[in-house]
């Protein structure tokens, strides 16, 4: 059911970013319990992995910048060296573990979801 991959770390967030507003509209509207198993178990993957790219976001912000009304700003002077690394850090691969078959669009049945994660869940939905 599910497979490892390497994807880029922007990929790995913005896959997490589709899959908590699936939840989101499959808790407001229901889905089949077959269809609900499969994204629950990816979900969790992808929010494991995800637990470790946030750590090491956060080092990232705390490296270049200064804490201010209890949030991290990025001085001027340090703006370039955190883009660089930060760039670099989005672009980095990294291990996941992803559907290994795509789900039949038929089994999301008639939840509305936003565009958003159809533009990104599309690789792992077949028509």
């Amino acid at each position: 059911m599910l497979k490892e991959k390497k994807m880029k770390v922007l990929d790995i967030q913005a896959l997490g970013i589709a899959l908590m507003s699936f939840e989101k509209a499959a808790e407001g509207q229901g889905i089949s319990a077959k269809l609900g198993y499969k994204m629950a178990r990816f979900r969790d993957e992808v929010a494991k992995v995800s637990e470790t790219i946030e750590t090491q976001r956060q080092a990232i912000f705390k490296k270049y910048g200064e804490e201010k009304d209890e949030q991290i700003q990025i001085p001027k002077k340090n703006a370039e060296k955190f883009n660089k690394d930060f760039t670099s850090f989005l672009n980095q691969e990294d291990s996941i573990k992803v559907l290994s078959e795509p789900i039949s669009i038929d089994e999301f049945g008639d939840i509305k979801l936003p565009p958003s994660f159809m533009n990104v869940f599309k690789e792992y939905i077949k028509d």
